[in-house]
């Protein structure tokens, strides 16, 4: 993938995460340094999703508002911060103590080292150099291994998760951490992995709600640090597997200080005006790696280069600075899920005699009109076996009934507690709470976790027959957005449709909904679900899933719903495979057909429709509908052959149909019309079921010369179909008589034999000054109406009497924000039957290289146009030839097409020459050579003399256009005679052969 894009190359995989320390290229031995931070990316890519948002300077603003204040909140530098953290080891299977699977004690020396580090006690603080001795901070900070778990039993702070797979690439960020994580407002979380590709641990930056930071983004559930196993730990305190360099547990030390809000101590730059904010840090330019001798003088000062927030290596870091301090008690203070960890119960021992936990069953946040029983869920977190409980329910706040339950609990054990009944109305919001009153006649030890509360709405119920076509969202549909970032939204496809933005999706694995309101099916004798995808795959990666799941009830708790539908990569594929953002088409819709006839018969079911991201593309959904009668529907999906244009003056169409109802459909009558008037009529036998597809032939018509408009029509013989619009096809065939051959060049300027062939005709490929003079443009910034084609096609052009060839075109566009047109530039050997030789095919502005302009864009200098290069060799010995130039109307920003040119040779870098015609000597070859570069093809006739006029050489060519000539005439060395008779002028030029 090119790099012009955020898709390209994978680039995108590193952009997302928000501080990674990237110490060191990650090879087997990390010998080779290399920054590998990705924030300022991941700056720069918020700015562009999200111009709204606020740039890390409103972090620094806050920050130094704070030091202005006073720090009126802070705590006396007494004070001691407890953190509890827990480790989340994400293993493949290994026994522990082997592999990624590192042993207790390896994780308890990090812990370890964090505290030293933090507290200034580490061993190696007596290298500091003695110019910063005066500026080395300490806190009194306590990491602990949590000592109990969210639920409040007794934990030692490590989570081993067996996550299936050897490596881990950090875009997978979602998929890893859904594995094992713990309430951020509580722990730190610390995820141990084996992570792929060159990064060894990244962290997730403070954020806060106070003024300034409110709108930075933020997303509590993959908050916390990651850390590659191999650089996990410290061998001062034993002997672990670590790489020699990294082998001090400093990449931890490090991430912990972005956790905490300190940035790179060079503050990502690479000029001494570069700041981290911190004023006793001293400027330097970019990162320090290795080990270097102290001073290194750089920005006029000795750089810091010993500070736990710079590259270098483990051994060779030794402090924080009071200043990096400073910030991290204001973190501690202001930061709400550091605050919170300051104070969480994580890092208190659950020593209870009599303590219980109450949760929340059911209902959740949705529920079913109607009757709906309350469960609240007790679990025991006490020594005490429990016997009884008194539970309190509130309906709305309302006290609503008191109960005793008699249950036989130890230890870690749970109940269900079911309450009686009550009924919500349809769209009505009802919040449902409980109270432990008791357990075992007393109250329990921590009334924390005494009083959950659940706001549930009762989904509506939706009259079927159903159609929902996203003109506009009600309320009655519900969008499951977990990890609060990229979800289903509005799309202007096709007039109002909902879509996913895979292609901006970086966080692999991340699951979002879109659910349906509620039907009941007690009395509908048949049921049919139909709706509309569209969706192209990235490159041919298969990694993006669309499921569809039925529920029984009117949760969005997909554990126990049935799966209806999954397709993923190639399968779900309704368009060709690209590298760039996908926009569909009219015809890159299919409509997906499920028979539901097995869940009538009931009160309360809904749908849902599930992307799981996979690093993908854009995924499109529309025209859902839910019909209750056995129904005939016949849908054309396109026109198989021809393509848009032959050379054949008559053509078999074939048509490709699909059966979208409910009942067979056992023959149909096809008929072909032109300007109103059926040319062609035609049975068919075809005993297609319900969601299969079928491609029919008709007999040859006749293709008159220049545009053709064609219609199709089906009917189908036995019953009446219930959506007949989309029995009908339109289509513009065009016949090419025009013939050429190679080499051959279209500059436009007299152009008649191209053909441009439009879905709309004013929005076409046409004609337009530019600073080449005349050249063709497809106008897509004033045209809204997305996914309309236009073609430019080429004579016939036989290629019968070259073994090599080339084409040549420039090329200009510009994209307007994140939006580009679509370019398809496609040859056909077999007269127009099918384009399937695919030249490029991908966004216009990749092609161009273009920049962004908001403004209406036309090229007015050299550099706005780029020549595009296309080798032909795999169509030489064909004489019946067509290419087209086919652009996609994305409403993008113009798109221009110049000097098309065709060479009998395959040089991606021909010589450029100012005349007609040039002479030289081959410097490697020592061969002759004379290159023509011809306005137009001529015939010429070339004579090579000596300097006394003998003759060497006497040729006539013909068709001569761009063509290279070279001769091994092994002559001796001198000046020659070169006399030429292009078109019947005569020029001469001197040659000295050396």
């Amino acid at each position: 993938k090119s790099a012009s894009g955020k898709h390209q190359n994978y680039n995108r995989q590193i952009i997302f995460i928000l501080f990674c320390s990237g110490w060191f290229f990650y090879s087997v031995n990390y010998l080779q340094a290399q920054d590998r931070c990705s924030f300022i990316r991941y700056e720069q890519m918020l700015q562009k999703l999200h111009p709204n948002k606020e740039s890390q300077l409103s972090f620094e603003n806050w920050m130094n508002e704070k030091v202005i204040q006073g720090n009126k909140n802070l705590r006396s530098s007494a004070t001691t911060y407890t953190i509890p953290v827990v480790v989340h080891v994400i293993h493949n299977g290994e026994s522990v103590g082997n592999g990624i699977n590192i042993s207790d004690e390896q994780i308890q020396s990090q812990i370890q080292v964090l505290n030293e580090d933090f507290q200034r006690l580490n061993a190696d603080a007596s290298n500091t150099p003695s110019e910063f001795l005066n500026v080395a901070g300490s806190i009194s900070i306590e990491f602990v291994l949590a000592r109990r778990d969210p639920e409040g039993l007794a934990s030692n702070g490590i989570v081993r998760v067996n996550g299936g797979k050897s490596a881990w690439g950090i875009n997978e960020e979602t998929a890893f951490k859904s594995l094992s994580y713990w309430p951020a407002e509580d722990y730190l979380n610390i995820w141990v992995l084996n992570l792929s590709g060159s990064d060894i641990g990244y962290a997730s930056f403070p954020v806060s709600n106070l003024a300034g930071l409110e709108n930075i983004t933020d997303n509590r559930l993959t908050d916390g640090v990651i850390i590659d196993f191999k650089v996990f730990g410290s061998d001062n305190f034993g002997s672990f597997n670590l790489e020699p360099r990294f082998n001090k547990g400093r990449t931890t030390t490090h991430e912990v200080g972005h956790f905490l809000g300190l940035r790179h101590i060079w503050g990502d730059g690479n000029s001494c005006s570069a700041t981290d904010f911190v004023a006793d840090t001293p400027a330097q330019i970019g990162e320090t790696t290795g080990c270097p001798a102290h001073p290194i003088v750089e920005c006029t000062d000795a750089k810091m280069f010993q500070n736990y927030m710079d590259y270098t290596d483990d051994a060779c870091m030794n402090l924080f600075s009071i200043g990096q301090i400073s910030r991290v008690i204001i973190v501690l203070a202001n930061s709400p899920r550091r605050q919170s960890l300051t104070t969480s119960l994580g890092a208190v021992s659950p020593n209870y005699n009599l303590e219980a936990s109450l949760r929340v069953r059911s209902p959740l946040n949705t529920i079913c009109p109607g009757t709906n029983t309350p469960v609240a869920t007790i679990r025991n977190l006490g020594n005490t076996p429990l016997a009884q409980a008194q539970v309190a329910f509130y309906l709305n706040s309302v006290l609503t009934e008191t109960k005793d339950f008699s249950i036989n609990l130890l230890k870690g054990e749970q109940a269900e507690l079911t309450f009686s009944s009550f009924s919500a109305l349809p769209g009505s919001i009802t919040e449902v709470s409980f109270e432990l009153i008791s357990v075992n006649g007393a109250p329990d030890e921590y009334a924390g976790n005494n009083n959950p509360a659940q706001s549930s709405s009762a989904i509506n119920e939706a009259p079927l027959p159903y159609t929902e076509n996203f003109n506009t969202l009600t309320a009655d549909w519900e969008i499951y957005n977990p990890d609060q970032g990229i979800s289903w939204t509005f799309s202007n496809a096709r007039g109002g449709s909902m879509t996913i933005a895979g292609y901006e999706y970086d966080l692999i694995g991340a699951v979002d909904g879109l659910f349906s309101p509620v039907f009941n099916t007690t009395s509908t004798p048949y049921l049919l679900l139909q709706f509309d995808v569209a969706y192209a795959r990235y490159g041919s990666t298969n990694g993006d899933n669309f499921s569809v799941y039925l529920l029984d009830n009117c949760t969005q708790d997909l554990s126990g719903a049935t799966l209806l539908y999954s397709k993923s990569g190639a399968e779900l594929a309704t368009a060709p495979d690209m590298n760039y953002q996908f926009y569909p088409a009219e015809t890159d819709w299919r409509t997906e057909v499920i028979p539901l006839n097995n869940f009538t018969g009931r009160s309360n079911i809904r749908l849902a429709f599930v992307f799981e991201n996979g690093f993908g593309n854009n995924l499109y959904l529309d025209r859902i509908r839910l019909l209750t009668d056995e129904i005939t529907d016949l849908k054309i999906i396109n026109l198989t052959e021809p393509d848009v244009a032959v050379c054949l003056p008559s053509v078999t169409p074939k048509l490709n149909l699909y059966n979208i109802g409910t009942l067979n459909v056992p023959a149909i009558t096809g008929m072909i019309l032109q300007n109103g008037n059926i040319i062609q009529e035609k049975a068919f036998q075809l005993n297609l079921n319900p969601g299969n597809t079928a491609v029919i032939e008709f007999d040859p018509v006749l293709v008159a010369y220049g545009e053709n408009p064609f219609e199709f029509e089906i009917i189908p013989s036995a019953g009446t179909d219930v959506n007949p619009e989309d029995n009908f096809l339109a289509v513009k065939l065009a016949r090419i008589t025009n013939n050429d051959f190679v080499p051959l060049r279209e500059d436009f300027e007299n152009s008649g034999l191209w053909t441009i062939i439009s879905d709309d005709s004013a929005q076409g490929w046409k004609n337009t000054s530019t600073n080449k003079g005349t050249s063709l443009f497809f106008e897509s910034f004033n045209n809204a109406t997305y996914g309309t084609h236009s073609w430019l096609i080429s004579p016939v052009i036989n290629m019968n009497k070259v073994s090599e060839a080339s084409l040549f075109a420039d090329f200009s566009s510009a994209t307007r924000g994140a939006t580009g047109d679509y370019l398809i530039v496609a040859a056909s050997r077999n007269c127009g039957i099918s384009f399937d030789e695919i030249l490029y095919e991908g966004p216009a502005n990749d092609i161009n290289q273009s920049s962004t302009s908001n403004v209406y864009w036309t090229p007015s200098a050299d550099n706005h146009w780029t020549r595009k290069y296309f080798n032909l060799d795999a169509l030489t010995g064909e004489n019946q030839v067509l290419f087209y130039f086919k652009v996609i109307n994305n409403h993008a920003n113009n798109l221009y097409l110049d000097n098309i040119e065709f060479f009998s040779s395959n040089n991606p870098d021909p010589l450029k020459i100012k005349d007609q015609f040039f002479v030289y000597t081959d410097g490697v070859t020592r061969s002759e050579k004379i290159t023509f570069d011809l306005i137009n093809r001529g015939n010429v006739r070339l004579q090579i003399l000596t300097a006394i006029g003998q003759p060497v050489l006497d040729n006539t060519y013909d068709n001569i256009l761009n063509q290279t000539f070279t001769y091994d005439l092994n002559l001796p060395s001198g000046i020659y005679l070169y006399r030429l008779q292009i078109d019947g002028k005569s020029y001469f030029t001197r040659h000295f052969i050396p």
